[in-house]
């Protein structure tokens, strides 16, 4: 019995848009893009031009989806790897690229598990039982750092699953962690229920009390401004505002304790972190901008070795 073009279309489309998974659900990745041989034969006009249609969107779309965005902001990262583990992203790995392999880096991960998938590819390969994955990036010290968030093996089957050593945010063992916060579940305050939020982990807030009894016994005054500065410039998320308030309470005693009238007072309120606005960089463009600074930092090197020479100039 010849196939139909429902069938073609089942494996090779699903509306209009070429998929990597087959019918079958297995893993097998497709090679091209395109339909098989003899497929438009025969189908008409309208056919060939939804199947041109398609290839076309398919090409603008990987051409947009290599403009992945890069965050600057610490406080918009915490905030968007909660909002992952909160609409059911609760498996990720993690780690560090460099600017230059980046672009491999996330090409890699789109081709293998989806990472940029738009919201109409994600919805269809939820109702067709199969998970999603995410990427999300942040720009600090010259480094990438990168996280890959996964739904749950519960949601829907994904090759990540298998291929990469995930972690689970939501048990105590593979807490996400990052610049000393870790993503944790705790009881609303004055209410019913439970919500996610960062606060320090119990080596960084031990080390905070440390410091701070240290400080008040020994610090200058300048010292105890420039430690209150930095306690209180932490990401104000809920859990860490509770344990700056301890912290504070702790600087106080010891203030107290040790009688000194030069210590600098603490002060008032901590700013909530606030709904941000999704904004960074392009990679595209933080590649332009780091080969710009490196042209730009050789050619000061040169001009710096060569501003104390002077040509030999020999006389005929």
């Amino acid at each position: 019995m010849p196939e139909t073009p429902a069938d073609h279309g089942s494996r090779h489309f699903c509306n209009g848009i070429p998929r990597y998974w087959n019918a079958e659900k297995s893993y097998t990745l497709m090679q091209s893009p395109y339909p098989p041989n003899g497929w438009l034969k025969g189908r008409g006009l309208p056919t060939i031009w939804r199947a041109s249609r398609s290839l076309f969107n398919y090409f603008v779309g990987c051409a947009m989806k290599s403009e992945i965005l890069i965050f600057k902001s610490r406080n918009l990262l915490l905030q968007r790897v909660s909002d992952q583990v909160v609409h059911g992203y609760s498996h990720y790995c993690s780690g560090t690229v460099s600017i230059e392999r980046c672009q491999n880096l996330v090409r890699k991960f789109d081709l293998n598990y989806q990472v940029l998938a738009d919201r109409n590819l994600r919805a269809r390969r939820k109702s067709n039982d199969l998970g999603n994955a995410s990427l999300l990036l942040y720009y600090d010290n010259a480094v990438i750092h990168w996280w890959m968030m996964v739904t749950d093996p519960q949601s829907g089957e994904h090759l990540a699953h298998h291929r990469e050593s995930l972690l689970n945010a939501m048990t105590k063992e593979g807490r996400c962690q990052i610049n000393g916060c870790e993503l944790v579940k705790l009881p609303k305050k004055g209410a019913e229920g439970t919500k996610m939020t960062w606060r320090m982990t119990a080596k960084k807030y031990e080390d905070w009390r440390l410091f701070i009894i240290d400080s008040v016994r020994k610090a200058s005054s300048n010292a105890l401004h420039n430690m209150i500065y930095q306690l209180w410039s932490s990401p104000g998320f809920s859990g860490v505002r509770t344990q700056i308030g301890h912290l504070t309470a702790l600087y106080r005693a010891e203030v107290k304790r040790a009688s000194r009238k030069d210590a600098p007072q603490t002060p008032k309120r901590l700013p909530y972190v606030r709904r941000m606005q999704t904004q960074g960089i392009t990679l595209t463009q933080l590649v332009w901008e780091t080969k710009a600074k490196n042209s730009q930092g050789s050619d000061a090197c040169d001009v710096s070795k060569n501003a104390g020479h002077k040509p030999d100039v020999t006389k005929i």
